[in-house]
C-alpha cells in the first residue's frame, strides 16, 4: 500500500471486523506541507484502497481548514479528492476554536456505511484542538461491514 505522504507522518493498520479487512489510517500533516502535493499523495492512497475494495477510515490532524473549501482552490480540491472516492467527512464542525473564529482542521473520512458510525468532538481544554472520534455501534460489529 502506498504510504502517505511526503512531509507528513502516518500510521496504517488493518483490522478485521466479522472476518472482513478494514484499513484505518491516522495522518499528521505538517503545517508547511504543500496542500497540492499532499492531495496528490492522498489520491494515490485512495486509488489503491478503492481498487483493493477495502473499507477504510482515515483521520487525523490534517491542518487543512475545510471551512475554506468554497474560497480556496487547494482546499476544495482536497475535499473533492475524497468525494471522488465516495467518502464522507464525519466531522463537520470546527475543531479548533479561537475567540473570534474556528477552523475545521481535524478530519475523519470513510467509505464505511456512515449510519453505523457515531462520530463526535470532545469539548475540553487539553490542547488548542478538540479531539475527534468515531465509534461503531453493536449492530455494525455483529453484522460486519
Amino acid at each position: 500500500m502506498p504510504t502517505v505522504f511526503g512531509n507528513s507522518e502516518s500510521l496504517w493498520i488493518e483490522v478485521y471486523i466479522c472476518n472482513k479487512k478494514c484499513v484505518i489510517g491516522v495522518i499528521y500533516r505538517h503545517p508547511n506541507n504543500d496542500i497540492h502535493s499532499f492531495t496528490l499523495n492522498l489520491s494515490e492512497t485512495l486509488h489503491y484502497l478503492s481498487n483493493a475494495k477495502l473499507p477504510f477510515l482515515i483521520c487525523g490532524d490534517i491542518k487543512i481548514n475545510e471551512l475554506q473549501q468554497d474560497t480556496l482552490l487547494s482546499v476544495g480540491n482536497y475535499v473533492k479528492t475524497y468525494n471522488s472516492y465516495n467518502c464522507l467527512e464525519l466531522i463537520t464542525k470546527p475543531t479548533r476554536i479561537a475567540t473570534a473564529s474556528g477552523t475545521l482542521t481535524d478530519h475523519i473520512y470513510t467509505n464505511l456505511p456512515t449510519g453505523k458510525l457515531i462520530p463526535g468532538i470532545l469539548v475540553n481544554d487539553l490542547s488548542d484542538h478538540l479531539p475527534v472520534f468515531s465509534q461503531s455501534n453493536k449492530k455494525f460489529l455483529k453484522q460486519g461491514i
